[in-house]
C-alpha cells in the first residue's frame, strides 16, 4: 500500500469571490470538468451542506460518492472524502480545493490537493492520471469562468 499526496494549482482570470461562488457549489463540477457528466446531492442535502454527500458519474462510467467534510467561506476552501464503495483505484481519499486571491490583480489561484492510498494498481500511474485530471479540471474551470 502506497500513500500518494497530490497538489496542483492554476491561475484563473477571475476575482476570488467569483471563483468561490462556482466552487462552493459542491455539485458544480459538470459545468467545468469534462470528466464528470452528472453530479447530484443525495437525500435532499444542499450543495454547501457540510456532511452532505454528492453522487458523481464520470465520463468512463464510474460512480463516486463524496462527502463534504469542511467548507469555509472566509478562507474559500472545501474538503471532501471519497466514500465506499470505491470504484476508483484508491482508498482513503481526502481532497481539498481552495481559492486564493492573487495580490494586486483580479486573478485567483485555485489549489487542488489530495491524499490517498493505492493498493492494487501502479501508484505512480494512478498519481499521474489523477494529477492530469486535476489540471484538466482547473483548465475547464478557467474556461467556464471566462465564459460567464
Amino acid at each position: 500500500m502506497t500513500v500518494i499526496r497530490l497538489f496542483e494549482s492554476g491561475i484563473i482570470d477571475a476575482d476570488a469571490d467569483a471563483v468561490w461562488v462556482v466552487l462552493r457549489d459542491f455539485t458544480s463540477a459538470p459545468k467545468w470538468s469534462k470528466e464528470i457528466t452528472v453530479c447530484v446531492m443525495e437525500n435532499g442535502a444542499s450543495p454547501s451542506q457540510v456532511g452532505g454527500v454528492r453522487r458523481m458519474t464520470f465520463d468512463f462510467g464510474a460512480v463516486a460518492l463524496e462527502r463534504l467534510v469542511a467548507l469555509s467561506d472566509r478562507e474559500r476552501f472545501f474538503e471532501y472524502e471519497l466514500l465506499p464503495p470505491e470504484e476508483l483505484p484508491f482508498r482513503g481519499y481526502l481532497g481539498k480545493m481552495q481559492v486564493v486571491p492573487l495580490s494586486g490583480s483580479l486573478k485567483s489561484v485555485v489549489q487542488w490537493s489530495s491524499s490517498f492510498t493505492v493498493e492494487d494498481a501502479n501508484p505512480e500511474e494512478v498519481g499521474r492520471q489523477l494529477g492530469q485530471a486535476y489540471m484538466s479540471g482547473l483548465e475547464g474551470l478557467r474556461i467556464y469562468l471566462a465564459s460567464l
